[in-house]
This record gives C-alpha cells, sequence and structure tokens, in this order.
C-alpha cells in the first residue's frame, strides 16, 4: 500500500476520508478572519488563498514558503496573514491544525513537508523585501526542513522557483501535472520532488545567491562514513547503508528530520480528538530526537553507536549488517 495514505485515516474513526473533512469548526483563527474590502478567499483541499484587489499574478516565480510545527501554527500563520493583508500581497495558509499535522505524519509525501503557507511575490525585488523583513520577524520560529526549497536565513522561510497559477501539461509518463513555461515558451513539468531543484533556463537572483552556495558547500564528506546504498525513505528520515572510514565496518544510518515523522499513536483517534498525533520520545543517550521511537534497535541491525549530523539533520549510526528485507 502507498504509505502516503495514511493521512485518509485522520479524518474519521471508522471511514477512509479527506484530511479536512468535518474540519471547518476546527480552522485556523487566520483562514476565518475578516478581510478588507475588495479581498477574495477560496478554500482549496486543506489550503485558503487569499487574493487582494489588483493586478493577476505573474504565472510563476520566486515563490516563498514559511514552515511551521503543530505547535506554532497559529502564531506564525497570524503573522503571515497581517503581514501579507497589510501590504496587499497574495498568500495561501493551511487552514486547519489537522493539515498541518498530515504533513508532520512519518509517511506525509517529503516534498509537502513543513509547508504551512506559500507567498507569491509580484517580482524578485519583491521576493527579496518580503524574505528581509519576514525572516526578522520570524527567527527563531521552529519548521521541518522543506527539502524541496532553499533556505532563507536560519527561521522558516524557503524559496523555490514554480507555478504562481494553475497550468498543466503531461509528464514523460503520461500523467497530468502542474507546469511551467520554460525559455522556449512551451509548458514542462513544474518538479515537485523532495529536492531542491532550479530549471536550466532560470536566473538566480543575487540575493539567493549566496544561500545556493552555502547549501551546495555543505555535504557528507566530512562525515566518517561514506553513505553505499539507500533501503527506506520518509517523511522522518532515511535509512541507509554506509562504511566506516575509519575502520571499514558496515553501518546503518537511521536519519532524523527535526519537527517531521510524527507517529499517530491512536490509528483512529476520530474528527474531535486533541492530541491525535503525539510526538514519539527520544531514544535513550542522544541529544537530539529520533522520530521512529526505538530505544534498542533490531537484533539484526546491531548496537547503538554515535550520532552523526549534516545538513540540519541528524543520523543514528549503528552497526552490523543490514536487515534481510526492509520495505519501501
Amino acid at each position: 500500500m502507498d504509505k502516503q495514505y495514511e493521512q485518509y485515516c485522520l479524518a474519521h474513526p471508522v471511514f477512509y476520508d479527506s484530511p479536512q473533512s468535518g474540519d471547518q469548526r476546527r480552522l485556523f483563527p487566520a483562514a476565518r478572519r475578516p478581510l478588507p474590502s475588495g479581498w477574495r478567499r477560496a478554500a482549496h483541499g486543506d489550503w485558503m488563498t487569499f487574493r487582494p484587489p489588483g493586478p493577476d499574478l505573474p504565472h510563476q516565480g520566486w515563490k516563498i514558503h514559511v514552515s511551521a510545527c503543530p505547535d506554532n501554527a497559529d502564531r506564525v500563520l497570524r503573522h503571515i496573514w497581517e503581514y501579507c493583508v497589510a501590504r496587499n500581497i497574495c498568500f495561501k495558509i493551511i487552514s486547519s491544525p489537522s493539515g498541518v499535522r498530515a504533513r508532520s505524519l512519518k509517511y506525509a509525501p517529503r516534498e509537502a513537508s513543513g509547508k504551512a503557507a506559500t507567498i507569491y511575490p509580484a517580482d524578485d525585488k519583491d521576493c527579496e523585501r518580503v524574505l528581509r523583513e519576514l525572516d526578522a520577524d520570524l527567527s527563531g520560529s521552529e519548521g521541518p526542513y522543506i527539502l524541496s526549497d532553499l533556505r532563507y536565513g536560519a527561521g522558516p522561510l524557503y524559496v523555490r522557483y514554480g507555478g504562481f497559477t494553475e497550468r498543466f501539461c503531461l509528464d514523460p509518463v503520461g500523467r497530468m501535472v502542474h507546469a511551467i513555461e520554460n525559455a522556449a515558451g512551451d509548458l514542462v513539468p513544474d518538479v515537485r520532488s523532495p529536492v531542491f531543484h532550479v530549471p536550466d533556463w532560470v536566473h538566480v537572483p543575487a540575493f539567493l545567491a549566496p544561500r545556493l552556495a552555502a547549501r551546495e558547500s555543505v555535504g557528507l564528506a566530512d562525515l566518517d562514513y561514506i553513505v553505499t546504498g539507500a533501503l527506506h525513505f520518509s517523511n522522518g528520515g532515511g535509512v541507509y547503508t554506509g562504511t566506516d572510514k575509519r575502520d571499514g565496518a558496515k553501518v546503518i544510518l537511521k536519519e532524523a528530520r527535526p519537527h517531521a515523522g510524527d507517529r499517530q499513536r491512536d490509528r483512529h483517534p476520530g474528527p474531535d480528538a486533541d492530541g491525535a498525533l503525539e510526538v514519539d520520545p527520544p531514544p535513550v543517550g542522544l541529544g537530539h530526537r529520533l522520530h521512529d521511537g526505538e530505544t534498542e534497535p533490531a537484533p539484526a541491525v546491531g548496537a547503538p553507536g554515535e550520532a552523526a549530523e549534516a545538513v540540519e539533520h541528524v543520523a543514528l549510526v549503528l552497526g552490523g549488517d543490514p536487515p534481510p528485507v526492509v520495505g519501501d
């Protein structure tokens, strides 16, 4: 079974439904707040879009994503609402706490993890100004690292080049997907993957160049381990095979993404249950939370070892040969 369907089990204790079903009474205050004259509000899935009066959006450009956790999303989204409405900037937010929680699940889509708000600047100059001002306002706010984007500053702000309006095309295998326009004016897939990607015809603005250079300078070369393969991927982190550079020993690296990969303790909480999703406690002896909740590894994996950290993620290093079968 596709594990991304886990989110559809959250709506009801018996029925399989959309995650936002029955959520109207539990919307964030920002999603229900009265708008100034001329503004338009529209719900689409678990997103709520807010459009100011004035010119239409460009079809594509550098968009800003804001990351948030279940415990700070209300405050972060309230600030985004006040900032954008005061400046007539189009934006959208996740409309309910359950929508934010769904993006924190262990098997939530990795490319969507942490995204609590999207802001659509009118142009590159506007994008720079919004990032600079919000970075000062939201510095210190925590949220999952948005894998599809380039991080701006030390707070919850990320950027990616992509579509602002809904346009579609067929991808190489014939699926209908979101599209952007290339340099020749043709519609091509708007790549939405858990890896930051800049289309080859897109110019990276000067204010983002240092951020991109800093990102590209960070890698795994300084680790004491060589990653040799991948056993498993999830929103909470991957499981990889590797080799210890110091003695050649085979190891398993269990990655942990901070603020991502919460597990659903109660499989059938119902739409009104509070605390339906809880974060598992950290493993014994580690200063960073590892989201699978195990304090001892399976016997086939070996004894717990040290913690390795890279690209803002942490990995628990386990000795021994990999297990014979590992699921997707």
